[in-house]
C-alpha cells in the first residue's frame, strides 16, 4: 500500500510500529457486566445480556414456583417440550458489541400461584440448583431507587391520574 504526501511516496512497510502499553492507575479496572433480573407487576421477568449469557443463552424455558421458600425457578429447555415459555429476545443493533434484552412473559405463573407484586422488583443474581433450575428469591427481592422515584409510581401512591404529568407539562408550555 502506497501513500502520496507532498510529492513523497511512503510505503506502509517502511514505518515500523513501536507500540507501548498505556498503564492504568492502580485500583481501577473494568468491572464485569452486572447480571440483572427484574419482574414487573404484570408478570414480565426481564433480564439483561449478561444474565442471558450466564444462564446459557436459552430461547425457551420452563417456569417453576416453590411456595414454601417463595422462589421462582426456570430451566432451559427445547421448544417442543411441555409447558414451554418462549423468551422474547431483542438485540440492540446500535450498540457494539451487540447487547440483548430478554423477557419471559410469566403472567400465567403469577395467576396460577397467586403472586402479588405492586412495583417492579429486582432480584439478586440467581442461584443454580439441582436439575439445572435457576432460582429467583422473592424474599430478598427489592424495589430499585429509580422505580421508587418514577413519576407514575408517585402518582399512583398519591391517588392521582397517570396523565397528571402530561397536563403539568402542557400548562408549563403556555
Amino acid at each position: 500500500m502506497r501513500f502520496r504526501f507532498a510529492e513523497r511516496v511512503f510505503t506502509m512497510l517502511d514505518v515500523k510500529a513501536n507500540w507501548q502499553v498505556c498503564l492504568q492507575s492502580k485500583g481501577k479496572s473494568v468491572d464485569p457486566p452486572k447480571v440483572v433480573f427484574s419482574m414487573n407487576r404484570r408478570g414480565d421477568i426481564a433480564f439483561n445480556d449478561a444474565a442471558w449469557i450466564a444462564i446459557g443463552r436459552p430461547t425457551h424455558v420452563n417456569l417453576f414456583y416453590d411456595a414454601e421458600r417463595r422462589r421462582i425457578g426456570f430451566r432451559k429447555c427445547g421448544w417442543d417440550g411441555p409447558n414451554v415459555f418462549k423468551l422474547q429476545i431483542k438485540f440492540f443493533r446500535d450498540r457494539l458489541p451487540r447487547e440483548a434484552r430478554c423477557i419471559i412473559r410469566a403472567r400465567r405463573l403469577m395467576k396460577q400461584f397467586n403472586i402479588q407484586i405492586t412495583d417492579t422488583i429486582r432480584f439478586l443474581p440467581p442461584t443454580e440448583e439441582k436439575d439445572g433450575i435457576y432460582s429467583l428469591d422473592l424474599t430478598t427481592a427489592y424495589v430499585p431507587e429509580q422505580v421508587k422515584r418514577h413519576w407514575r409510581r408517585v402518582n399512583r401512591i398519591a391517588g392521582l391520574s397517570e396523565h397528571v404529568r402530561g397536563a403539568e407539562i402542557a400548562s408549563e408550555k403556555d
